[in-house]
């Protein structure tokens, strides 16, 4: 949940620290939001991903890709 509005960007990395997939800027008021990323070019396994603001806050959370 955010507290406050943020500019914000989410990446994807695998567990080497590489860069799989990058998703658009966006600002989002405060409050709760969903957003969805399509990962289908990503092969099954466990990634990084990490959501940065402007501020430079990083949030990060395991991702886990299974079919």
């Amino acid at each position: 949940e955010l507290g406050r509005s943020l500019d914000f960007s989410i990446s994807l990395y695998d567990l080497n620290g590489k860069e799989v997939a990058e998703g658009n800027r966006m600002q989002l008021p405060a409050g709760v939001h969903k957003t969805k990323f399509d990962v289908s070019n990503l092969a099954n396994g466990n990634y990084i991903c990490s959501m940065k603001t402007k501020d430079g806050v990083i949030m990060t959370e395991n991702l886990i890709i299974a079919r």
